[in-house]
């Protein structure tokens, strides 16, 4: 189920974005938004047809100075202590 809180601005959301959506006018924006952000994803991940296939993040063509997982509160916390460690006390 779609659900978005809208002001019926034709800016919101993509509200002003046309498309064969047959639902409600309320939730077209949102609608149009998922479709964007489907079409886009390509972009940004790489399809692997392993096991009946999966998603990855690609990798982008710069570097960075850690590459941080914020799927585990703690995990994450420790590599961001460590990143700013880095910053600060290594040269």
């Amino acid at each position: 189920m779609i659900t978005a809180d809208y002001h019926n601005y034709q800016d919101d959301f993509f509200g002003g974005a046309s498309s064969g959506w047959k639902g409600s006018g309320r939730s077209k924006g949102a609608a149009v938004k998922i479709r964007e952000m489907w079409r886009r994803t390509p972009n940004h991940y790489k399809w692997i047809k392993e096991n009946g296939g999966k998603w990855i993040l690609r990798k982008l063509p710069i570097s960075f100075l850690s590459e941080i997982d914020t799927t585990d509160l703690k995990t994450w916390k420790k590599e961001i202590r460590r990143t700013v460690a880095q910053l600060l006390y290594e040269k």
